[in-house]
């Protein structure tokens, strides 16, 4: 069924004249920049079927269908070839429009969840594994790979391993410069880039949206960012970014990245990963996609539930920009004039459709079960090509004989089983075959890992079963508890020979609880080994010798973990600030009152209660069990004794709420030791909005404040978001088992927060970023201790005791200090994430920001209060300023002189000269430096401007 659409006249201009592809492409998702799905392409009025090519049925990363943007295959095409990208076996495929025959494969090192960009020669292809690839057109090749962050961390996410920072923002090419974005998880950084298309060089980056301290549903404030899931598109000067299920997407100036507007208010009107242009200007969501059920009622975006264009415009008050609302506008494209729906029906094609698109002469019909349907003027025979199976064989030799033994040894049966060194590929062969485990491979030869690849892709086990990636094992960036099973067929491959760093990555992979490393080491070498294990202090090692394998396995709980059983206790040592993602997913989901899950040896055991009918109060469903350390639902087989701590099901009457027998509704949670003055003060923590109060665990506060929140007794961290997410009405932030976990808890709740997942979560290094708010709860007495980090985005609390206050403070309510910068109007202030930042004595998130211009800073030492005799006294402190070269300049480029107390303490700094290199912080220290009521610095220019990073400060008698 096919009709003229009112844009199709302004949609062919806008193609034709923007230079980046004929018109008888579709070069990338909905055909152009700004997605209008409008093609000037003629078709005849009758088609019939070419070919049809079958591929495996797509899995979505999410189960919501806000966050479907991975739904199906969005093919593109270009001149004679269609290449597509795949989360299945992490691909991209070149395929002969006329014979639908591929022409080349090509492999990234994690799912292709969005469509590729084709540009004259080239083809863009975004990855989860953090990488922006280009590959020539004709062949496949590999032209420039482009990692979005300096850092090779992996996690578990969605059940795949990938980067910290997946590539989640679609790209989009316009005036041959090439706009994606990676990360999802704005705590840990969001990065928007502008790259040079021919060259893949940065044009411009945008690393500062992620930590804003901004408003949130029901006018919570907290820390938070967009979080960017869909594909992004651009309509006039805006590069859109869509947030994930958020409320709206965000926008960025496509000239220099600067963010324009943004805003998390938009309460229960849910946000999907559709959103879509026209040339005249206006945004276009599909309230199919922008629906969602609450535990009362449907929530939606629409303002028309019509399958018509609605006749007002509604100016959105948060971000000012022109809306439109269309049911049914994702399943609709435009080509020539005429509209095509998905729904309509074609001839000869089986499923669901969920892509069409026209191009060279010809339409394309994609279907949810994988189908790829090529249509065209000529009544031929259509070629039709399956997908080919070349299954795995087992074989009676050592490497069948060698695997039965390993199982025999360890008991390995379910979870994750790590290959260090692939070898010639057959003992991942018979894993495959003889267990149901999921597997991955490291391995350093490329060459050798592709092959590999292709083999395991035709037997149909690539991406779903096993993964090998192409890395040095022990520099991979493996997550830690990871692996319920570590084997290797090629020893000297997986780094053996760097003996404690391949000791110590092997056993950090370990699951707790009985994960085992089974390597063929002889005898005569088995000592040698178990001298490393020994000498590297490992907690809970164990190391046994059977015949010629030896066994290093990870003995029961992690030291100083706790179990949670309920009753709103869990001391648990190993989680502790700064916490990082370990993994996240949503294959668990919870309605937002659930009970409490237990967490008890790995494992959480949940039961959420059915609120998907009328009847009150809810009942208890069955039990779920999961693998805190990786997400993973545990299998039937593995869930029998953990059933002996749940009964099956609850069917008594539940409680509306659950809450501790003590609830804190000040806010006040006993007393502290201010680390400013040393003095002890009530523990107050700058609590926002949040349907539960929050609990103390004994070492951790857990609540929601706007976002997920936690608070570190051990040494007052101040109060950090876990921004993305909500959490539950029941508090559902639970530290135990050396996690914290944060189970998805959202379920009949319509809450505009752009992540719908739960995760785990761990404990990372001081250098690792994590902003926090301590509250505004003034000072009574000298400042003994203090830190100052101008530019940065909040406050930051270190385990040697030093509170770190942003300046200007933006990043939520701090305490007051008395700061004067001159000049005042023409100093400018800097921020770059602490990722891209070497040294500054292990606090790079000091020297990534700082103050340029300054010509003295002064800080008042005293709060007005302080009326003691020794007010006027002076005193010795250690003072530590911080410095590092923002800029590309060269030595002398950038020269000046510092001074304390209006003594020079450094001459003719060159702060790229002293620390070798641009980003690369250098730490200064003075001691003895008197100081009465306001500590006095000046910075005197001799070449360019000052930079300073950051001013530490601490009373020597303290």
């Amino acid at each position: 069924m096919t009709r003229k659409h009112p844009w199709y006249f302004l949609c062919a201009l806008f193609i034709v004249g923007s230079g980046v592809s004929s018109a008888e492409d579709w070069p990338m998702w909905r055909c152009d920049a700004n997605r209008s799905a409008v093609s000037p392409q003629k078709l005849p009025e009758k088609l019939h079927l070419q070919w049809v090519r079958r591929y495996a049925r797509v899995k979505p990363a999410f189960e919501s269908r806000r966050l479907q943007f991975d739904a199906g295959y969005e093919p593109v095409v270009m001149g004679k070839t269609l290449f597509v990208g795949s989360p299945c076996n992490d691909t991209v495929t070149a395929i002969n429009t006329e014979t639908g025959v591929e022409k080349w494969k090509f492999y990234t090192d994690g799912p292709v969840r969005f469509a590729p960009v084709a540009f004259k020669s080239k083809v863009f292809a975004a990855s989860d594994d953090g990488c922006l690839y280009c590959l020539n057109a004709a062949t496949g090749k590999l032209l420039w790979k482009f990692r979005a962050v300096p850092s090779n961390r992996k996690i578990l996410g969605n059940g795949r391993m990938m980067s910290v920072w997946p590539v989640r923002g679609g790209p989009v090419l316009k005036d041959e410069r090439i706009y994606f974005a990676a990360g999802i998880w704005p705590f840990e950084g969001i990065f928007v880039y502008a790259l040079d298309a021919e060259t893949g060089k940065i044009i411009w980056l945008n690393d500062r949206s992620g930590s804003l301290y901004l408003g949130h549903p029901h006018g919570a404030w907290s820390f938070g960012g967009p979080s960017l899931q869909g594909y992004l598109l651009i309509n006039g000067n805006d590069l859109l970014v869509p947030n994930g299920t958020g409320g709206v997407p965000a926008y960025f100036d496509i000239d220099t990245g600067e963010l324009l507007a943004f805003c998390h208010l938009a309460n229960r009107i849910p946000g999907s990963w559709f959103v879509v242009g026209d040339p005249n200007g206006l945004l276009s969501v599909d309230p199919d996609y922008n629906r969602e059920l609450h535990e009362d009622r449907f929530y939606e975006t629409s303002w028309s539930n019509s399958k018509a264009w609605v006749s007002s415009q509604r100016i959105d008050p948060w971000v000012g920009r022109k809306w439109l609302a269309r049911a049914g506008s994702r399943n609709r494209i435009s080509v020539n004039g005429r509209e095509y729906s998905f729904g309509a029906g074609f001839e000869a094609v089986e499923g669901k459709v969920c892509s069409m698109f026209a191009a060279d002469d010809k339409m394309f019909v994609v279907t949810d079960e994988g189908c790829i349907y090529c249509f065209g003027a000529r009544a031929v025979s259509p070629k039709r090509y399956e997908v080919g199976r070349t299954l795995l064989q087992t074989k009676p030799d050592l490497w069948n004989a060698r695997v039965r033994q390993i199982l025999r040894l360890t008991g390995a049966e379910n979870g994750y089983i790590l290959v260090l060194g692939v070898g010639t590929g057959r003992l991942i062969e018979e894993l495959a075959i003889q267990t149901k485990m999921h597997i991955i491979a490291v391995d350093s030869d490329g060459k050798k890992v592709d092959a590999l690849r292709r083999r395991l892709d035709s037997a149909g086990l690539y991406g779903s079963r096993v993964v090998v990636h192409a890395a040095d094992p022990v520099d991979f960036g493996l997550p830690p508890y990871l692996a319920n099973l570590i084997v290797s067929e090629d020893l000297s491959a997986a780094g053996f020979s760097r003996g404690a760093a391949f000791v110590k990555t092997m056993f950090e992979s370990l699951r707790p609880y009985g994960g085992a490393a089974c390597l063929s080491i002889p005898k005569s070498r088995g000592d040698v080994f178990s001298k490393r294990v020994h000498q590297a202090n490992l907690a809970n090692a164990q190391v046994e010798q059977v015949d010629d394998f030896l066994l290093l396995k990870r003995v029961g709980a992690l030291p100083g973990t706790s179990n949670y059983t309920g009753l709103w206790s869990s001391p648990d040592e190993l989680v502790r600030a700064p916490l990082g993602v370990l993994w996240f997913d949503d294959s668990v989901r919870q309605f937002k009152r659930s009970p409490q899950p237990k967490i008890i040896d790995g494992v959480m055991i949940s039961q959420p209660k059915a609120w998907l009918t009328t009847k009150r109060p809810y009942s208890l469903e069955a039990p779920t069990y999961a693998d805190v350390y990786t997400g993973r639902v545990l299998s039937k087989e593995e869930t029998l004794a953990a059933v002996k701590r749940l009964p099956d099901k609850d069917g008594g009457p539940q409680p509306p709420q659950y809450r501790p027998p003590v609830v804190n509704e000040d806010n006040v949670w006993a007393e502290r030791v201010n680390p400013v003055t040393g003095l002890t003060e009530p523990r107050v923590l700058p609590k926002s909005y949040g349907c539960e109060p929050g609990v103390d665990y004994g070492y951790m506060i857990t609540m929601r404040s706007g976002t997920a929140a936690f608070y570190d007794k051990r040494f007052e961290s101040g109060l950090v978001n876990i921004s993305g997410i909500r959490s539950g009405c029941t508090n559902s932030i639970i530290p135990a088992n050396g996690i914290l976990n944060v189970p998805y808890f959202y379920e009949g709740c319509t809450c505009g927060y752009p992540l719908a997942s739960g995760l785990g979560m761990v404990h990372m290094p001081e250098q690792f970023e994590q902003w926090m708010a301590w509250g505004d709860t003034p000072f009574q007495g000298r400042i003994t201790r203090l830190g100052i980090n101008f530019g940065a985005p909040g406050d930051r609390m270190t385990e040697t005791g030093t509170l770190w206050l942003d300046y200007p403070s933006v990043g939520g309510p701090s305490p007051e200090v008395s700061i004067s910068v001159v000049p005042r109007d023409s100093a400018r202030y800097y921020y770059h994430h602490s990722l891209w930042t070497e040294g500054g004595d292990c606090m790079p998130w000091v020297t990534a920001s700082g103050v340029e211009g300054a010509e003295s800073i002064s800080v008042e030492l005293l709060c007005e209060q302080y009326d003691r005799d020794d007010a006027n006294d002076v005193f010795p402190y250690t003072v530590r300023l911080f410095f590092a070269e923002p800029e590309d300049v060269r030595p002398g480029g950038r020269v000046f002189s510092v001074g304390l107390q209006g003594e020079q303490v450094l001459k003719d700094l060159d702060v790229v000269k002293a620390a070798g290199g641009r980003m690369r912080g250098i730490v200064r220290e003075f001691r003895e430096i008197k100081i009465g009521r306001t500590l006095e610095l000046s910075l005197a220019a001799k070449s360019g401007v000052s930079i300073i990073s950051g001013i530490e400060l601490a009373l020597e008698t303290f």
